[in-house]
């Protein structure tokens, strides 16, 4: 039984011919990248010239011009600025690491979903001052203040963090999925790759974040990518199948 990147190396093999090297395509990660090249090479016994092969992750942070950072120097860089915000009630470093990785994981998801953050974090904040709100009408202790404080603060803290890491051309992958999907066509555009490429090939992917979503949707509707997804027919075709309800959207 072939596998997906197998059927896909030769399906592209065959449709393309002697226009392969003119792709460029778009895996969703490393690993998948390594093994279709493997089933690229095996297929072809006489040498050719490769399309482009990246994993998504690669490829967008390259369009975005923006390098990204490890998660140890965001650690280090959200504390500065936490500092400047803080001043002198700013946590040390080992209690600020304790949950400053859960938000950095968190700014991560937002900018991945292209969530509106300023919804949010005044959702959050209101919610949590319901939390605390006193029924008897008497003043909040310091630890409720300190606590609201905390959850007012996020919005500020992932305006002044994301701005930081900018000025530095530095960025976290959702922030980079999220830049891209503000303006592809432009970023694409301005690619020094994007004058060789004669198709964008978007395949293997099973499930994509609304910034992979967009991306794509803007690409296909332009006329300059196809996508192959890696699905069953039985959850791809059968409406009552929830697991294929987002690959049919």
């Amino acid at each position: 039984m072939q596998t997906f990147l197998s059927q896909l190396a030769q399906r592209l093999s065959e449709k393309y011919k002697d226009d392969l090297s003119k792709l460029c395509i778009i895996l969703p990660n490393r690993r998948a990248k390594l093994f279709f090249k493997t089933q690229l090479s095996q297929l072809n016994t006489k040498p050719i010239w490769a399309p482009d092969i990246y994993s998504i992750e690669d490829w967008l942070t390259e369009l975005s011009g923006l390098q990204a950072c490890d998660n140890l120097n965001l650690t280090f860089r959200f504390y500065k600025v936490y500092k400047e915000i803080e001043g002198n009630q700013a946590q040390e470093f080992d209690e600020f690491v304790k949950w400053a990785q859960v938000l950095l994981h968190d700014f991560n998801e937002i900018d991945s979903y292209l969530v509106d953050t300023q919804k949010l974090f005044n959702t959050i904040s209101e919610a949590h001052a319901m939390e605390v709100w006193n029924v008897d009408g008497t003043a909040p202790t310091e630890f409720q203040k300190n606590y609201l404080k905390f959850w007012k603060q996020l919005g500020l803290y992932y305006t002044a963090f994301k701005e930081f890491i900018l000025k530095e051309n530095l960025a976290y992958q959702g922030l980079i999925f999220r830049h891209c999907s503000d303006d592809i066509l432009s970023l694409l555009e301005k690619n020094e790759s994007n004058g060789q490429w004669k198709k964008l090939v978007f395949a293997g992917f099973n499930a994509l974040s609304e910034a992979e979503e967009k991306i794509i949707r803007t690409l296909l509707l332009e006329g300059k990518a196809e996508i192959f997804w890696d699905a069953d027919d039985y959850y791809l075709n059968n409406p009552a199948q929830e697991a294929g309800k987002f690959l049919r959207k």
